[in-house]
């Protein structure tokens, strides 16, 4: 395949972006990874070895890592085979995920590059895919396969509050400025192709007479008064 893949990815959700010559499509996939809290088990007596509950501790952080495992090879599964690889985001995800692909014997000869961004928008991901690879944005776009969530429904950054009260007056300014800096990218499109349209000269008109015509097609016969009387 000749498509070129831009991932965003944190430990909750992933966003796919496939770009090939005729068009882009976005995917979401929400990650099942519960948060990584801090190990509370009792701690036991100390002994010299260390404490009796480093064994379940070790286990908490092995059932994390597996979980994590589970969550990019899902996000793998859905790469198909690309030929270049770009991944995005704030944290450790996008490194950790790097990791992983580095054992896909099927994804070795993919081009892999990491990008540190912040939380973006799905419409702003997009974009930076586009840009970075170099799609021309008059490709058509499908729709992301994640639906916008409801004022009321739990806020897509696992803080736990309601989307109305969390993210949702910044990811509509962001959309807002994704979808500005698309109008005014396409009107400058306008404008160039408008400016560089080549005009056709204007051919310079010339004193003919020999070409004059009356409207039945020939030549007005000209007349000299006649003399009158004689001398």
């Amino acid at each position: 395949m000749n498509d070129k893949v831009g991932i965003w990815i944190d430990h909750r959700k992933a966003v796919i972006v496939s770009a090939s010559a005729d068009r882009v499509t976005a995917k979401t996939l929400e990650s099942k990874v519960g948060p990584h809290s801090r190990y509370s088990g009792r701690a036991g007596s100390p002994t010299p070895e260390g404490p009796q509950d480093e064994g379940g501790e070790k286990k908490y952080e092995e059932r994390y890592g597996q979980q994590l495992d589970r969550y990019y090879d899902e996000v793998i599964s859905q790469l198909g085979q690309p030929e270049a690889l770009l991944i995005l985001g704030p944290g450790e995800a996008k490194l950790q995920l790097k990791e992983r692909l580095s054992r896909s014997k099927s994804l070795s000869a993919c081009i892999v590059e990491i990008e540190t961004t912040d939380k973006l928008a799905d419409p702003q991901i997009v974009t930076k895919v586009k840009e970075h690879f170099g799609i021309d944005r008059h490709h058509s776009m499908t729709a992301p396969t994640r639906a916008r969530l409801g004022r009321n429904e739990p806020c897509h950054c696992g803080s736990g509050r309601k989307y109305k009260h969390c993210c949702l007056e910044k990811d509509d300014a962001q959309a807002a400025a994704a979808r500005a800096k698309a109008a005014a990218d396409a009107a400058a499109r306008s404008s160039e192709a408008a400016t560089s349209a080549p005009t056709r000269a204007v051919k310079p008109q010339t004193h003919q007479p020999w070409k004059a015509t009356t409207s039945r097609g020939f030549v007005p016969r000209l007349r000299t008064p006649r003399k009158v009387g004689g001398s």
